[in-house]
């Protein structure tokens, strides 16, 4: 069972049996994917690293499962990588909400007189040749994200396996049981439906 999708699809019907052990096979088996989805908001939101780490919003996101098992019966693997996507993306949503908001720490930063009392800002970045993103990409990406979860369901579960969970394409077609060229078809019609709320091509 090397296929990451057949094996998180074997935990699953475990825990469904009632299996106890099944639920932290579930968790170690998703949590590269949600590592991926993790550490790429921190390439994106490279400013939140003074804050938080992307072992600790992990912790975060798979409490979040496991309360949401609970919570709610999760019948086939469909199920749980949409939870999961929309668990971690949302995390990552109230994390940039939570320091980048009008009185975000990490906005307070941006306007802090430097201690040298120049006037000047001093630069929060060691390469003032790279700035990075800016904080209006930053809310750029929120707002796309809070885009994507009100999409009708078969275009944002495309967005939770391909852009948050991060399967492979190969993987995603298996999980929704369709055709890999269905799955291109309705990931361009996805994106298309994105760009039409967005108002043009969003920052992904």
């Amino acid at each position: 069972m090397s296929n990451h999708s057949t094996t998180l699809q074997y935990w699953l019907g475990r825990h469904n049996a009632g299996d106890p052990a099944a639920m932290n096979e579930l968790l170690r088996f998703s949590q590269d994917r949600v590592l991926d989805h993790i550490r790429a908001r921190f390439r994106s939101f490279d400013r939140l690293r003074p804050y938080v780490d992307s072992q600790d919003v992990l912790v975060d996101v798979q409490a979040g499962i496991a309360d949401a098992f609970r919570a709610e019966p999760v019948n086939d693997l469909m199920h749980f990588l949409r939870m999961t996507g929309r668990l971690a993306r949302n995390r990552m949503v109230d994390l940039v909400r939570k320091y980048f908001g009008p009185h975000g720490a990490g906005t307070n930063e941006l306007h802090r007189p430097p201690a040298d009392g120049s006037g000047t800002p001093a630069p929060d970045r060691a390469d003032p040749t790279d700035p990075g993103p800016s904080p209006e990409e930053r809310a750029l990406r929120a707002e796309v994200d809070q885009i994507i979860a009100e999409l009708p369901p078969e275009h944002r579960d495309l967005f939770d396996l391909l852009d948050y969970t991060r399967l492979s394409r190969a993987e995603a077609a298996e999980a929704l049981g369709v055709a890999l060229s269905t799955l291109d078809r309705r990931w361009v019609a996805a994106r298309e439906a994105l760009r039409d709320r967005y108002g043009n091509d969003p920052p992904l």
